[in-house]
């Protein structure tokens, strides 16, 4: 099992809706490179978890298609999955995604509403 901050986890979790596109290529840089996508910080939040909650579907889609190296049960040291952040934070798609490639995993509630990245309240 791989810990600890990484480039992945910075670059998964980057809230600025106009860096994604730039943060998603870097991510798919570290992955080709052999980042592991399950390195989890100090919250026990991998890539997955930081970039379904920040809404970052580009880095979502990367991890999706590395599906087979990626826990999406794994969860955070509160007890959330990937799926469950999603949808706690109003990001629509992404749980799409997910729901649609079976990994929406926990208990999450209902995505009221579809927030946009750029007005997406972050976690701490």
């Amino acid at each position: 099992m791989c810990t600890g901050e990484s480039a992945l986890l910075l670059a998964a979790g980057h809230t600025y809706y106009d860096s994604h596109a730039r943060h998603t290529a870097i991510a798919k840089a570290l992955l080709a490179a052999g980042a592991c996508p399950n390195a989890a910080d100090k919250r026990g939040r991998t890539a997955a978890h930081r970039a379904c909650l920040a809404g970052n579907e580009g880095v979502i889609r990367l991890l999706l298609r590395a599906r087979e190296r990626v826990d999406w049960e794994r969860q955070d040291a509160d007890g959330r999955t990937p799926f469950e952040l999603a949808a706690r934070a109003g990001h629509a798609a992404i749980v799409s995604a997910l729901r649609e490639r079976g990994h929406a995993h926990g208990r999450a509630p209902a995505v009221r509403r579809a927030t946009s990245v750029s007005g997406a309240r972050r976690e701490q």
